[in-house]
Formats: structure tokens, C-alpha cells, sequence
């Protein structure tokens, strides 16, 4: 019979979405999560032009961060995006 064991979790979130300058927007999201042997956060943080009704662009970077990552592995990863979307 395996040991039973209990941990506590936590969890917290935001959504950030705020008008900067014209048709200029500040967006953000992340997560951050902790519990056990896990701890890791993701955060998206950007500008958002719209440029045309129904119509923007973007650019943000991404960060990733793993508190335990697997052996030979960074535990913080950066991702740039630069791009063009459409609200439907």
C-alpha cells in the first residue's frame, strides 16, 4: 500500500487589458502555480495596435518559468511574438 500524503496548492492568476496611448493597449496575462515538488509561473506581457476596426497587431514576450525543470534544461524560457489578428 503506498504512503498517502497531502500538500497544500496555490494558485494565482491575472488578466490585464489597459488603454496606453490612442488605439494603443497594454495586455497582459499569467499564472503562477505552486504545490508538491511543482512551482511555475507563465506570464505574456504586450502591446496591441488596432489599426483598423475588427483589426490589430501585437507584440509581446512570453516567459515560462519551471521550478524544477528536467535535467539539462533552462528553467526559464523567452518567447518574442510579433502579430496581426482579427476580433470576430
Amino acid at each position: 500500500m503506498a504512503a498517502k500524503e497531502s500538500t497544500a496548492v496555490v494558485r494565482a492568476a491575472y488578466n490585464l487589458e489597459a488603454p496606453f496611448a490612442g488605439d494603443l493597449k497594454l495586455v497582459g496575462n499569467g499564472e503562477y502555480f505552486s504545490g508538491g515538488d511543482v512551482e511555475s509561473f507563465t506570464s505574456l506581457t504586450g502591446l496591441r495596435w488596432n489599426f483598423k476596426p475588427d483589426w490589430y497587431a501585437h507584440a509581446s514576450i512570453q516567459i515560462n518559468y519551471d521550478g524544477s525543470p528536467a535535467p539539462g534544461f533552462s528553467s526559464t524560457d523567452k518567447i518574442f511574438v510579433l502579430g496581426i489578428g482579427l476580433d470576430f
